[in-house]
């Protein structure tokens, strides 16, 4: 496989989010360097976001986590607070067990 094709292929993958693709082409001189430094950033990425999931684990409890995560992400207006800080109506709070 030619070197440009290689790399392309790399990038192509690591942009639809497949963190554990390495180029495996034989590439000589500098482009050898940037092979190793390429699978080398996968890993540390790879790593990261194993990462951040493990820390992630404790957020939400069953559907909830599933309905608060996509507000939480969304960027909220700054002339009020983000809506999962606020705290639910009255009426609300008081049929929760």
């Amino acid at each position: 496989m030619h070197v440009v094709e290689a790399i392309g292929s790399g990038l192509e993958a690591l942009a639809k989010g497949n963190l554990t693709y390495r180029l495996e082409a034989e590439m000589t001189g500098s482009f050898a360097k940037l092979k190793d430094n390429f699978n080398a950033a996968l890993v540390q990425l790879e790593d990261a976001m194993k990462s951040v999931l493990s820390g992630t684990d404790g957020i939400g409890v069953g559907p909830t986590k599933s309905r608060r995560l996509p507000m939480i992400c969304r960027a909220a207006p700054s002339s009020r607070p983000p809506a999962w800080s606020r705290r639910p109506p009255r009426w609300k709070r008081l049929q929760q067990p």
